[in-house]
Parts: structure tokens; C-alpha cells; sequence
């Protein structure tokens, strides 16, 4: 049985994503350093997956997102998008606009979120504040 120590890889079904959660923390690791982790279909289908599911998991608190190797992420990996015929274009649009809208998040993230709004503002000098 594995405890929220522990670290536990997920499968995202892909090469080109690791995810990994240890003590509520999701951690999904863009992994193309060949390409400066450059957006594929397929990466951008199994990061949503795994979005969508923090938004809902009670083990999940928080997300962190980082690139393997030099770069975080170059963006849409133009030249595999231009090699399909524009396919996957769309989908590398659609989840820009996704994450730029800042979708409220459900489960356990709206939570902790609705009671920092509950306690206010940080308070200097306290365990809450600086």
C-alpha cells in the first residue's frame, strides 16, 4: 500500500510526460529534451488527462509542471504539427486557452482554496504571513 510519502509514478500513457505525485503534490515533467520539450498531440492530450484529474483528486493539493532538460517548453511543436497536416494545431490552441482562462479548480485544490479565502489575508508576523 502506498503512502503519501511515498512518491508514486503515474501512467500517463506517453513517454513524452512523467508525472509523479509525493505528498499531494502532482509533479508532471514535459520530457522532450531533444525537441526543448515542444508540445506534441500526445503530450497535450495526456497533460489535460492529468489536469483534469488533479482538479479532482482528493490526493492532489497542488500541480508543478517543469521541462526535462535546458527548457521548460518551446510551445507547440510546429514542425510535427506541419508534417500531420496541421493536426494537433487545434489541440495545442484549445489547451492555451484552457489554462489561460484559469478554470476554477474542484476537489481538494477549491477546498484550500475556499478556506484561504475564509481566513483573509495574510497577517505579518503570524503563521500566515511573512
Amino acid at each position: 500500500m502506498t503512502t503519501i510519502d511515498e512518491p508514486q509514478e503515474i501512467d500517463t500513457g506517453t513517454t513524452d510526460l512523467i508525472a509523479t505525485r509525493r505528498d499531494g503534490v502532482l509533479i508532471l515533467t514535459l520530457n522532450r529534451p531533444e525537441r526543448r520539450n515542444a508540445m506534441t498531440p500526445a503530450m497535450i492530450e495526456a497533460l489535460a488527462a492529468q489536469l483534469h484529474v488533479a482538479e479532482t483528486s482528493e490526493l492532489v493539493g497542488a500541480v508543478v509542471i517543469t521541462g526535462a532538460g535546458a527548457a521548460f517548453c518551446a510551445g507547440g511543436d510546429v514542425k510535427s504539427f506541419n508534417e500531420r497536416g496541421g493536426e494537433g494545431g487545434a489541440a495545442w490552441c484549445r489547451f492555451r486557452t484552457r489554462l489561460a482562462a484559469g478554470e476554477r479548480p474542484a476537489g481538494r485544490a477549491a477546498r484550500d482554496e475556499d478556506q484561504l479565502a475564509e481566513r483573509g489575508p495574510a497577517r505579518p508576523g503570524t503563521s500566515d504571513g511573512p
